[in-house]
């Protein structure tokens, strides 16, 4: 039986509040569960908790698998939050207070230039990691804003997490220095894409990366991230012309 720590309980709901504002400076979710007369109580019994951890534990089944007490503190570690199309988790130049696992939508990470243009650095769909890990361990101003691109369900996660990976065990720090890894390569190969390559390379492998956001995004999400006008990708869609 898996258990949630006591301070996720009062009275038999699930209380998290904070501040409510669109740039998620203020948020509060309730979740009802039954009363309780002890400090734990069965995470099935969460709604809709419950499904997220779900999710959570399907991701890491193959990736890493885990006792019950390393999930339980895992889960202590995180909070779920349901994001509202449009709604910002973290803005550039401030300083990030989450990232996100995203269970159930797509998140994307952008800057805005001078001119107030959008260039699109990432997109996190579901089973993805999204933060400004400097920013967030750092208190350094945030690079780039996150903002949820579909009605989104995610767990988020603080920089305790990255200092409490050796109590969770030495697999969770390799697992999570794999993640920065691959993080960092996925960044480079985007660099020398955005450089390099044409538009049709770059669409290409947007499809591979992202094998069900082509359906799911407005066009003018997939031009700004792969640095084209919406008219350029429609051609490209087209297969007229050049862009």
């Amino acid at each position: 039986m898996l258990s949630l720590p006591k301070h996720l309980y009062h009275s038999g709901v699930v209380v998290i509040d904070f501040p409510r504002e669109r740039c998620f400076g203020k948020l509060s979710m309730t979740f009802i569960t039954k009363p309780f007369h002890d400090e734990t109580q069965d995470v099935a019994s969460l709604t809709p908790f419950s499904p997220m951890l779900d999710a959570l534990r399907t991701y890491f089944h193959d990736k890493l698998p885990l006792t019950e007490t390393q999930f339980a503190e895992l889960v202590g570690l995180l909070t779920p939050r349901q994001l509202a199309k449009g709604e910002v988790l973290g803005r550039q130049g401030e300083s990030a207070r989450f990232g996100a696992f995203v269970v159930r939508g797509c998140l994307r990470s952008y800057v805005t230039d001078e001119r107030q243009k959008e260039h699109i650095l990432q997109f996190a769909p579901e089973n993805w990691w999204i933060s400004d890990q400097h920013s967030l361990r750092h208190h350094a101003p945030a690079l780039f804003t996150i903002e949820a691109l579909e009605d989104s369900e995610v767990l988020l996660f603080g920089a305790g997490l990255y200092g409490q990976l050796p109590a969770l065990g030495p697999e969770f720090q390799a697992f999570f220095y794999e993640l920065l890894q691959n993080s960092l390569v996925a960044m480079q190969r985007r660099l020398i894409g955005v450089l390099s390559a044409p538009a049709e390379a770059r669409y290409q492998e947007f499809q591979q990366l992202y094998p069900t956001l082509a359906r799911r995004l407005p066009q003018r999400h997939i031009a700004a991230y792969l640095g084209i006008t919406p008219e350029s990708l429609s051609r490209l869609r087209a297969g007229r012309g050049r862009v």
